[in-house]
């Protein structure tokens, strides 16, 4: 997905490592629009414009068309007077190193302009606050409010700081009303940061980069601009009132860090946003706390990468002289001062992508250069749609992961550093919120998203066959399936937006299925292309959801087909993608016939350390099979009394497949793990578990013996502890959106005690 920029940059191409051509792309500038070569050290080239967008691509193989690259930003840095970052990208190869070509880009250091930078993140429930404010409590929606009145100590304070809004919003009113995020300070003695007054000394200056002869060769670039000199700061002193007594800071700063450890969160990517400037209300600068009603200034959009970071810059010119702050000023500089901007970010969505789902607090005095991580609540963001291209494939994403295009000679799909065999196993490299899986089968229920913003698609059908995407393309109508699952999406409420309604997209109509003649069929209406109605954006791209159960194991296909109002075929509108179901249960056990020595004991047992072998060992059986063969790995592991794990040798080792057979060769161990092998397109051994290996008893258990790591079961202080036998492991499987589900057997319990040596019996 492309990088949005902002302003004047100089871009080049600063580095290449790859196999595979490589370029990138410049669209939307003023100046600066065009294709250019991936190579070391390339030549600068001067980009301009508002709002604008850079993406980098690569060519698979010799010939074909190019694909969009993974990319991913690295934060700015300011040397000398110049601000710099790159964008660094991963191609469809089988590595993951991001330096398959790396565009630089840089802007000189000016007075008039602003570069933030951070993370965009989701937060989830339990946590009530959001967690990229420090030094303050951010109730940022009426849900989290509903939870943060549970407890007296937030209670009591927003009661003191916002008087009646508790009883304005509880219960919530009937129509919505906007609510307005509330900051609650429990680090600093005023409501809000005072304002800040930047003071700045500057000089007409002008950028210059000399021109080079060559094959890349480099045209002079001279760029005006206002130099920073020198700055200072100084603070508004602001009244006070209605300000926390210090006695309920530190007890907020002690529910903070009783809560915070809730506080997880995963980052936002390829989301677009907006940032406004905030101008504080006259009761705010006077001291009152945060209202959110003062008037705004929309400074422009940014999106995040697929690592949920961005960069944004904006424009401010400063006001005209106040007061004179420094001493002298020297021939051609100037001083000016003004206030330092006070920043909010919102989350767009619903119709048309300019609904405010959600926005943050204000972030106070944001300097020139600043880094400013955003949170949002997981709550609001499952309204957002995954990014969607208008030039991709029909079929673009699968739960979070997001799929190249379909090459048609091989049926698989390579891009953004996933891949999708023809078999429909797949491959999930990019990154955070996306599973992270190799050679994984699909399970559950799978959100297809895509795009068919065609206004002569008005509905689609969607059918499925067993067979692989190769032999699909050539499969007779007849052996097409309507899928069972219907489709309910959602919308807004016309009168208010804040509430959304489910409706049923599912027609009976006929149907030119296949580019054969007209027959009655299921089919789901286009909703993409609906303007009548204010559908949820992701509800626009949501072309299925299919249970996974519904089909037999193996490699499914399913097939979108396009088509007009009265069911004749879109042409170009039917596409194929072919997942790998697999709903196999993993069969897992261990016998409860533990022995020490040569004494077998059951479940609950008992055993007596032999004197002089403080760390005797106990063998264990063991089985562990995912029929399908898609195991990532498994393990017995023991935990001891009330502490928790407890370390035990043989070590966990890989899997490995000697030879043509998918025996694992005889390596004592307590469990293996799944290697990948770095090729997506080579997940053809099958790893089930134990049934790979070589020994294995008549019931197919695989034996093991457990010894302590520390070389002894109990500490010279223990006469006897309760230990536990556990095997636990996770499979190759995903929906999507999460991936390698968990899988444990029935645990074992036993105890171990010394020999009393003092009556020569045992206790």
């Amino acid at each position: 997905m492309a990088i949005t920029m902002q302003g004047s940059w100089l871009v080049r191409s600063k580095a290449k490592n790859a196999a595979f051509a490589q370029r990138f792309v410049i669209t939307g500038a003023s100046r600066g629009n065009g294709i250019y070569t991936g190579q070391n050290s390339g030549p600068f080239i001067w980009v301009e414009g508002d709002n604008w967008q850079l993406e980098i691509q690569h060519r698979p193989g010799r010939s074909g068309p190019y694909v969009p690259s993974a990319e991913r930003l690295t934060p700015p840095t300011s040397s000398g007077s110049t601000y710099r970052f790159d964008i660094q990208s991963n191609d469809s190869g089988g590595d993951t190193d991001f330096n398959d070509l790396i565009v630089e880009c840089l802007m000189p250091v000016s007075a008039n302009d602003y570069l933030v930078y951070g993370k965009v993140s989701v937060y989830d429930p339990p946590c009530i606050f959001n967690p990229c404010f420090p030094g303050f409590i951010v109730i940022d929606s009426f849900e989290a409010l509903q939870e943060a009145v549970r407890f007296p100590e937030l209670k009591d304070n927003i009661d003191r700081l916002y008087p009646g809004l508790i009883k304005r919003f509880n219960p919530q009113p009937d129509p919505p009303v906007d609510f307005k995020p509330l900051m609650i300070p429990y680090q600093q003695g005023g409501n809000l940061p005072e304002p800040e007054i930047l003071s700045v000394r500057t000089s007409p200056q002008v950028f210059k980069i000399a021109a080079k002869s060559g094959h890349k060769s480099q045209a002079a670039i001279e760029i005006p601009y206002t130099g920073l000199e020198t700055l200072s700061t100084q603070s508004l002193s602001q009244a006070t009132q209605a300000l926390l007594p210090a006695e309920e800071r530190l007890r907020l700063s002690r529910w903070v860090d009783r809560f915070k450890l809730f506080c997880d969160s995963s980052p936002l990517r390829f989301t677009t946003l907006r940032f406004q400037e905030y101008d504080r209300t006259a009761a705010e600068k006077s001291g009152a706390p945060y209202s959110g009603t003062g008037p705004r200034e929309n400074l422009g959009l940014f999106t995040t990468d697929m690592e949920g970071n961005y960069i944004f810059r904006f424009r401010r010119d400063l006001s005209d002289v106040l007061g004179e702050w420094f001493a002298d000023t020297a021939p051609g500089e100037s001083i000016s001062q003004s206030i330092r901007p006070d920043l909010i970010a919102q989350l767009l969505g619903g119709e048309g992508g300019t609904t405010v789902i959600c926005e943050t607090g204000m972030y106070a005095n944001i300097p020139q250069l600043r880094r400013l991580n955003i949170c949002f609540s997981a709550d609001k963001v499952e309204e957002l749609p995954p990014a969607c291209d208008q030039h991709g494939n029909i079929i673009q994403t699968l739960g979070n992961i997001y799929l190249g295009p379909l090459n048609p000679a091989t049926g698989r799909r390579d891009g953004f550093s996933n891949h999708l065999s023809n078999e429909g196993i797949v491959t999930a490299r990019d990154s955070a919120p996306t599973p992270n899986v190799s050679c994984a089968a699909w399970k559950g229920t799978l959100t297809v998203y895509g795009c068919m913003n065609n206004p002569a698609i008005q509905f689609y059908a969607v059918r499925y066959v067993n067979l692989t995407a190769l032999a699909a393309q050539a499969a007779p109508n007849s052996v097409w399936r309507e899928i069972p699952e219907s489709l309910t999406q959602r919308r807004y409420d016309s009168l208010y937006p804040g509430i959304t309604h489910t409706e049923n997209v599912e027609v009976e109509m006929p149907l030119a299925l296949g580019g054969g003649p007209k027959v009655s069929a299921k089919a789901f209406r286009n909703i993409e292309v609906d303007s009548t109605k204010p559908w949820l954006a992701k509800s626009r791209i949501t072309k299925a959801v299919l249970f996974s159960g519904n089909y037999q194991n193996g490699p499914v296909s399913f097939r979108f087909e396009g088509f007009d109002q009265d069911g004749n075929a879109v042409p170009g509108a039917d596409e194929i993608v072919t997942l790998y179901i697999d709903n196999a249960p993993v069969s897992r056990d261990i016998l409860d016939t533990v022995t020490m020595g040569t004494t077998p004991l059951g479940n609950c047992a008992l055993f007596t350390l032999p004197e002089g072998e403080p760390g005797k060992g106990i063998k264990v059986k063991f089985k562990v099979d995912q029929p399908s063969g898609f195991m990532n790995h498994y393990a017995l592991s023991m935990t001891k009394g009330a502490t928790g794990a407890f370390s035990v040798q043989p070590n966990v080792v890989n899997a490995e497949f000697p030879g043509a057979g998918p025996a694992m060769n005889a390596v004592a161990n307590r469990g293996r793990r799944f290697v990948y092998g770095g090729n997506p397109h080579a997940c053809d051994l099958r790893f089930r578990g134990t049934p790979n290996e070589t020994l294995l008893d008549a019931l197919g258990y695989y034996e093991t013996e457990l010894t302590p790591s520390s070389g002894r079961w109990l500490e010279p202080n223990q006469t006897f502890c309760a230990f536990s036998i556990d095997l636990n492991g996770r499979s190759r499987h995903t929906n999507g959106t999460t991936g390698y589900p968990k899988f444990s057997a029935t645990r074992v319990l036993i105890g171990i005690q010394k020999a009393d040596t003092s009556s020569g019996t045992t206790p």
